[in-house]
């Protein structure tokens, strides 16, 4: 668990060094960084085997999204090792990411400690890889909505589907939601919809590919966490209106409330699969917090509950991750970690 608290400190001195210097060069290192840290990882994460086992084409084990088995063919094909597959992933992900944080730019080492700190972001794409390069091309494709660009945002979501994870197209249609205001009579509607679909969804869902996962028999408990995070939501929701603006507020806005609505069917189901297969679509909305928190604190105008504020969020931050790796490193894999540096066999 020693290399995960070495990239803590990493972060700690990048932080510092860039904070005073204003040079990006320090971010763009944090980057290369985890890019290094999550491609090269070996056998560490959930899902660590399967990949390998979907890239060795072994039995019963292969990707839907047709542009990702071509993508695993060419690197077959120059003789690439599996480990090969990892840095490439990684190397994308670290990319996006590091875009968006760049295009908000409300505390960008802020969002960096989230990102890092917080399980469901970075620590996340070492089990479901595929599914979080979606994410994060769903998250770049925001910017389209925002400039009613249409077109753009089709085709970035298209492509997250064709390459990664087809999870993806569901939220095609948000195009013509994000970016309006929603009436408390609409939030009404949705919140007494969310309801009443959350019993109904294990029906919903045998209409769709996703009815493997009511098949699968794995007992999923809803983290303390999973409420916190819901009350953090509703906090948001309160007191929107006495934020200041900044950059996609309305956009921000609807992508929290729909977290907080994913959360809620969550929080109503009992079926333990269902309740995986939420959280995972609920992780696309989840993962603007990276950027919506950092905005949130920005936007305060007294100076000493801003620091305050920093302060704090950086003491829950570094609590979150001891509880990741010392006391759930082990359920998911993260620990020990070691590394493969060879990409060709």
């Amino acid at each position: 668990m020693i290399p995960y608290f070495l990239m803590y400190f990493f972060l700690l001195i990048s932080c510092f060094l860039g904070s005073i210097t204003k040079k990006r060069f320090f971010l763009i290192c944090v980057f290369i960084l985890f890019s290094v840290f999550s491609g090269f990882r070996y056998n560490v994460g959930v899902d660590y085997v399967n990949y390998v086992k979907i890239y060795n084409l072994e039995d019963g084990y292969e990707s839907r999204e047709l542009g990702f088995s071509l993508l695993l063919n060419f690197l077959r094909y120059i003789g690439a090792d599996y480990q090969f597959m990892f840095l490439l992933m990684a190397i994308i992900m670290q990319i996006l990411v590091y875009n968006i944080i760049k295009r908000y730019n409300y505390n960008v080492w802020i969002s960096v400690f989230i990102y890092y700190c917080i399980s469901p972001f970075y620590i996340a794409t070492f089990n479901g890889m595929r599914q979080y390069l979606a994410i994060a091309i769903f998250i770049v494709a925001l910017k389209y909505v925002e400039q009613k660009k249409r077109f753009k945002y089709i085709i970035s979501l298209l492509l997250g589907g064709f390459f990664f994870h087809e999870s993806v197209l569901f939220f095609l249609p948000l195009y013509y939601i994000l970016n309006k205001t929603i009436s408390i009579k609409g939030r009404l509607f949705m919140f007494l919809i969310t309801i009443v679909g959350s019993f109904a969804i294990d029906k919903l869902i045998s209409y769709t590919p996703y009815i493997v996962y009511l098949l699968r028999d794995r007992e999923t408990h809803v983290s303390s966490f999973t409420y916190i995070f819901a009350g953090v939501s509703i906090l948001f929701i309160v007191f929107w209106n006495r934020l200041n603006s900044f950059k996609s507020k309305l956009i921000m806005e609807n992508m929290n409330l729909l977290c907080f609505l994913s959360l809620m069917v969550v929080l109503l189901q009992s079926n333990g699969v269902l309740i995986q297969m939420t959280l995972r679509m609920n992780s696309y909305f989840f993962f603007v917090y990276i950027i919506l928190v950092p905005a949130v604190i920005s936007s305060v105008k007294n100076v000493h509950i801003r620091i305050g504020m920093y302060f704090c969020l950086h003491i829950v931050l570094l609590l979150y991750l001891i509880r990741t790796i010392c006391f759930n490193g082990a359920l998911y894999n993260l620990v020990p970690y070691s590394m493969n540096f060879s990409l060709f066999k």
